[in-house]
């Protein structure tokens, strides 16, 4: 990436960090995002708020001003009338669709970070039957849910820690397109939600491949999440502790699945 590129990315993925602290300020914060100014800051999460707290009064009038912009410009396209138009284009990418075949039939997805399910037709192009698949967004839990797809659909509003937290869930296939990065710890993640899923036999990881870059929003994406970090074979087989097959979907992506 050239220089201009990285300075105004680098920019741009500071936009969160005013609303993030006057959340903190009001007590509404949720432990994700604390968990990230914590990284910006270099505090402990814990101890964020008291970390801010001396710049209460700052904080706030950055968050006045900050508003009065916004109001300015009035109407803004939503995340999903911007976004989920990257992801159906990103998806395009995928050449080989092969790696989505399951040897399973009858299958239930459950698909983490779904978004507006830009993968879940090659699932369906590659296997005869998919009995259903659980979408899980967070941002469902504002109205924006993805749209019909062909086959028994369920749509759980809110983060995998909501869902999962006291419910068993019968799938079969789970799936992560362009999720995993988004996780300050991938390890507690697959902790977390293993002994929540008794029937899971395969996982299957979509991220694009370590040594490309794409020249649109997803870049932006990437770099307002992890910093650009990505996540390899060798990432997901120390956390897993088990062997993973690598398969190329084009010159983007790769395909990581972990047999359970």
């Amino acid at each position: 990436m050239n220089h201009a590129h990285d300075t105004v990315t680098k920019m741009l993925t500071s936009y969160r960090v005013i609303p993030a602290m006057y959340r903190v300020m009001l007590g509404t914060a949720p432990e994700e995002t604390k968990r990230e100014l914590s990284r910006i800051l270099g505090v402990n999460p814990r101890n964020v708020y008291a970390f801010l707290t001396p710049y209460k009064d700052q904080i706030v009038y950055a968050m006045q001003d900050f508003r009065h912009y916004v109001d300015l410009i009035g109407d803004i396209p939503t995340f999903e009338e911007a976004y989920w138009p990257a992801m159906n284009e990103e998806a395009k990418l995928v050449k080989n669709i092969e790696p989505f075949r399951v040897p399973i039939e009858h299958i239930t997805i459950l698909d983490i970070g779904a978004g507006c399910l830009p993968y879940l037709p090659y699932f369906q192009m590659t296997n005869k039957e998919i009995a259903k698949c659980i979408a899980v967004d967070k941002r469902y839990q504002y109205g924006k849910n993805p749209p019909g797809i062909g086959i028994p659909l369920e749509i759980i509003p809110g983060s995998f820690e909501e869902r999962f937290m006291n419910h068993d869930c019968y799938a079969e296939v789970l799936f992560l397109g362009n999720f995993l990065h988004c996780l300050e710890d991938i390890g507690a993640f697959f902790t977390h939600i293993l002994p929540c899923l008794p029937n899971l036999k395969l996982i299957k990881i979509l991220e694009i491949k370590p040594d490309c870059n794409l020249d649109f929003l997803f870049d932006y994406h990437m770099a307002q999440h992890c910093g650009g970090q990505r996540v390899t074979a060798e990432i997901v087989e120390k956390v897993l502790n088990k062997p993973v097959e690598i398969d190329t979907l084009g010159d983007y992506h790769n395909m990581y699945t972990v047999e359970l």
